[in-house]
């Protein structure tokens, strides 16, 4: 039987994965309807470059400025909330913000002119599964 969702519990985020291919780049500033509690099943590479605030990651809860960067990994909840304002509008809040999983890159030899982007595992994934974070205060 199914457990009815209660406020507090994080909403899934269902990813486009564009046809296969590993990368997808956001911008977006705050408020925003992205901004919210929430998971999905890729690992989230997420530079915040405008506004500081409180940062919710798994059970961590901590303090974010411009120039900190996160990796988070795969259904692991994740928030940033900034403190701004009532009425104040960031429009460029978070300057990159990667969604991939763990697989092979597609080739450039299948028509993409693009970079390919190897796929990210063994130590590096396995540290990214509780957050990981980088910035000026950290």
């Amino acid at each position: 039987m199914p457990r009815n969702a209660r406020v507090t519990d994080p909403s899934y985020e269902l990813m486009d994965d564009h046809n296969g291919l590993s990368i997808i780049y956001r911008q977006h500033g705050f408020p925003c309807l992205l901004v919210r509690w929430h998971f999905h099943k890729e690992y989230e590479l997420h530079l915040i470059v405008a506004s500081s605030g409180k940062v919710f990651i798994g059970d961590y809860i901590g303090n974010f400025y411009p120039q900190t960067l996160f990796l988070t990994g795969p259904n692991l909840a994740h928030n940033w909330i900034s403190q701004v304002a009532e009425d104040e509008v960031v429009p460029k809040r978070d300057g990159l913000q990667q969604h991939f999983q763990l697989q092979p890159a597609l080739p450039a030899a299948q028509g993409h002119d693009a970079f390919a982007l190897p796929a990210i595992g063994g130590a590096a994934a396995d540290r990214a599964k509780p957050g990981i974070a980088a910035g000026r205060n950290w």
